[in-house]
């Protein structure tokens, strides 16, 4: 989506640098940023692999807890079918679970689930410890314009806790304990850092 919004707004300022179908320039624009990310950011791709990897030993919906505050997510991926029944007012729709998963869904929604499982960890943290009025929608925190540098400490402060626990170890332990799977550790982040960044929350 923010590749339409930049390519729009370059197209408004007589900028537009590419010819033919904009769809499938913007397909090869956000194909080759992904590739950029991810040769920057190596660990995101081996890490997005080896959930997948998990999750596609499994035979049932994947099940795991959050670090500290042992949140259960449920990946909402079981067989639906959909019933069609006709009325005087038109056809209604019902769609009713099944036994099953399914399988493509699950694995294409696991890395953003969990990562957003890691998300919430942090930002409940923040509410828990903030000990003054905050308000919260999806990742985003509504606190008093003074209390901006608290919250932004305490996001540091959550996050090395939630990383010091190690989530990907809690997650093999819980989904793949024999270990058949091996994590991909990067392991060159120093989270004493974590402290000294400026942009992490913004």
């Amino acid at each position: 989506m923010q590749n339409w919004d930049v390519m729009e707004d370059m197209k408004l300022q007589g900028k537009d640098f590419w010819k033919g179908d904009e769809w499938v320039v913007n397909y090869l624009w956000t194909f080759l940023t992904y590739e950029a990310i991810f040769e920057i950011v190596k660990g995101a791709r081996a890490g997005q692999e080896y959930l997948k990897a998990v999750a596609g030993e499994l035979k049932d919906r994947a099940l795991w807890h959050t670090p500290i505050y042992e949140l259960p997510v449920l990946q909402p991926v079981g067989k639906i079918k959909e019933h069609r029944v006709k009325t005087i007012l038109g056809t209604l729709s019902f769609k009713m679970p099944e036994e099953g998963i399914k399988r493509s869904k699950q694995l294409s929604s696991i890395a953003a689930n969990f990562i957003h499982s890691i998300d919430a960890t942090v930002l409940m943290y923040i509410v828990d410890h903030i000990g003054k009025d905050i308000g919260t929608i999806h990742d985003c925190f509504l606190v008093h314009p003074n209390d901006g540098q608290l919250v932004t400490n305490l996001y540091k402060e959550g996050y090395v806790r939630v990383m010091e626990a190690d989530p990907l170890k809690l997650f093999q332990e819980e989904l793949d304990p024999e270990g058949k799977i091996e994590i991909p550790y990067v392991n060159d982040l120093d989270l004493k850092e974590v402290y000294d960044s400026i942009y992490i929350i913004s």
